[in-house]
C-alpha cells in the first residue's frame, strides 16, 4: 500500500476528511499479499465512515453517510446494501455470523436511528429488534454474539445479548478516560472479555464476565493495569482465544 501526504491548499487549509468510495480486498497467497478485488461502494458523493469485521473475519460491514453494506471476504462479494435518503451511520458491528447488526446513526441519521442510540437490526428482514438509548453521543461500539459494549466519552457500558436476540440486559458501567476515538477490544472466543482505557493516562481496564449459578446471569470482574503504557492508549486487540492483549 502506498500513502500520499495531503498538503495544505493555497489558502493554508487542509482537507477535513479523506473520503473513500471503494474497498480494496487483499488475500494472503503462498509468497505475498495479492489484491483480490476492488469494489465501488456507492455512486454518490459520500465516503466510508466505518468498516468492521465479524469475529472470524468471514464478513465485514461498512457504513456511509447514506447507508450500510454487508460483504463476504472469501469469496469477496456484497451480501446486501441498504440506502437511506435522510441520513447515514457513524459505525456498525456484526454479531458473529448472524444477520443481526448493531447500528449507530450518523449526523444526520435516518428516521428511527440517532448518534446517541444503538439499534439491533435484522438485516434479513430489514427490521429493528431493539433500540438502546444512551445519554450522550456514542463514540464506538464493540460486540460479540453474547455481548455489546458501548463507548461514550468517559464511560464503557456493557450489555448481555440473549442467544436468540430476544432480550438485551444492562450489566455494568465502567469509568474511563475521555475516549473520543472509542478505543476498546472484545475477545472473539472464550469467556467474554473487554478491554478499554482506564481512569488514568496509559492505564487499561480488563473486564471478564463471570457466570453465576442463576441461569442467564453474570457479573464482570475487573482488573486495572496501571500503567500499561507510558502514553495514552490508542489501540487495543485481543488474540483469537482471548488469552493475550496487545
Amino acid at each position: 500500500l502506498h500513502f500520499r501526504r495531503i498538503e495544505p491548499s493555497s489558502n493554508g487549509t487542509c482537507c477535513e476528511h479523506l473520503r473513500f468510495k471503494s474497498l480494496l480486498h487483499f488475500e494472503h497467497g503462498p509468497s505475498n499479499w495479492i489484491k483480490a478485488g476492488v469494489m465501488k461502494i456507492d455512486q454518490g458523493q459520500e465516503g466510508l465512515s466505518s468498516v468492521s469485521f465479524n469475529d472470524d473475519f468471514s464478513c465485514f460491514v461498512c457504513t456511509t453517510d447514506h447507508g450500510f453494506g454487508v460483504y463476504s471476504t472469501l469469496p469477496f462479494h456484497r451480501f446486501s446494501w441498504r440506502s437511506f435518503d435522510d441520513g447515514g451511520f457513524s459505525c456498525a458491528e456484526m454479531f458473529g455470523q448472524t444477520n443481526i447488526l448493531a447500528l449507530v446513526g450518523g449526523r444526520p441519521s435516518p428516521a428511527g436511528f440517532s448518534a446517541s442510540s444503538v439499534v439491533l437490526w435484522d438485516d434479513r428482514t430489514g427490521t429493528r429488534l431493539f433500540h438502546i438509548q444512551l445519554p450522550s453521543p456514542i463514540n464506538a461500539i464493540c460486540c460479540r454474539i453474547d455481548t455489546l459494549g458501548v463507548l461514550l466519552d468517559g464511560k464503557l457500558i456493557l450489555y448481555r445479548i440473549s442467544p436468540d436476540f430476544a432480550s438485551v440486559q444492562y450489566e455494568q458501567t465502567v469509568d474511563t478516560l475521555v475516549n473520543p476515538d472509542g478505543v476498546a477490544a472484545i475477545s472473539p472466543r472464550g469467556p467474554p472479555m473487554v478491554a478499554c482505557p482506564g481512569p488514568s493516562l496509559g492505564s487499561i481496564w480488563v473486564l471478564e464476565r463471570k457466570e453465576e449459578a442463576a441461569a442467564g446471569r453474570g457479573r464482570w470482574s475487573s482488573k486495572l493495569i496501571d500503567p500499561a503504557h507510558h502514553k495514552q492508549v490508542s489501540c487495543l486487540a485481543f488474540s483469537r482465544d482471548g488469552s493475550m492483549l496487545a
